[in-house]
């Protein structure tokens, strides 16, 4: 390509843009400075850093140039990364945002405990509203010490079998509030590094011995929602 340069001269083989910047180098006979050019080769802009140094020849100058394109190249797959970064994080916030909306709308009690330490780290205003205490108490308590002193035993053992073989039928306890029956289900899941149970609590009448829908419940939830929302199969 630099072939065809020859004999033309060096301003007419960049851009409109990059004139300016020949001329400048052109003229300055001290204190040079690298300046980045874009030559038109084949329709496409190729990046060239230039350093202009005089020579003992009157009126001629030497241009250094070093070749950014894989500068450029590099620069535009960061520039790509971190657009997909960003896509993925208002997608997580977005994910999140329907998950809270979900969480705190139910009208069925749910839990969050952490598998490790049986610590609840998430309770939604269905769950305070059954336990009888204000808005996110239970957050930072141990699981057991909701309900019955009769029926800890029970609790704990109910999540370890959850843990061991994560399908295990709900179980009817008492809860420390006026000893309320109440029937307990739990799910592990997997968050991050951590493993988390869904506890769900179901009083009343619905604390029958016929076992919670969790997909009836979920279009429950769906129905109530104030956004618009729609599923779909696989198809």
């Amino acid at each position: 390509v630099a072939d065809n340069w020859v004999d033309q001269p060096w301003i007419d083989t960049v851009t409109v843009e990059s004139r300016p910047k020949i001329n400048a180098m052109l003229g300055a006979t001290l204190n040079p400075r690298w300046r980045q050019v874009n030559h038109t080769v084949h329709g496409e802009d190729v990046p060239i850093k230039y350093l202009t140094m005089g020579t003992n020849r009157e009126g001629w100058m030497v241009a250094v140039g070093r070749d950014l394109r894989a500068a450029a190249a590099l620069q535009q797959r960061l520039l790509h990364t971190q657009q997909a970064m960003k896509r993925e994080y208002i997608r997580l916030r977005q994910s999140e945002s329907c998950y809270r909306l979900l969480f705190n709308q139910s009208s069925e009690a749910v839990l969050v405990v952490d598998a490790r330490t049986r610590r609840i780290t998430e309770s939604n205003p269905a769950a305070d509203a059954l336990i009888g205490v204000a808005e996110g108490a239970p957050v930072g308590r141990m699981i057991a010490s909701l309900f019955h002193a009769d029926d800890r035993d029970r609790v704990i053992a109910l999540l370890g079998s959850v843990a061991a073989t994560e399908v295990i039928d709900p179980l009817a306890l008492r809860l420390n509030v006026e000893a309320r029956d109440c029937r307990v289900s739990a799910t592990l899941f997997r968050q991050g590094r951590g493993s988390y149970f869904l506890v769900r609590l179901l009083q009343g009448d619905g604390a029958s011995d016929a076992p919670v829908n969790p997909d009836r419940r979920l279009a429950e939830v769906l129905e109530r929602m104030p956004d618009a929302f729609v599923a779909t199969d696989g198809n």
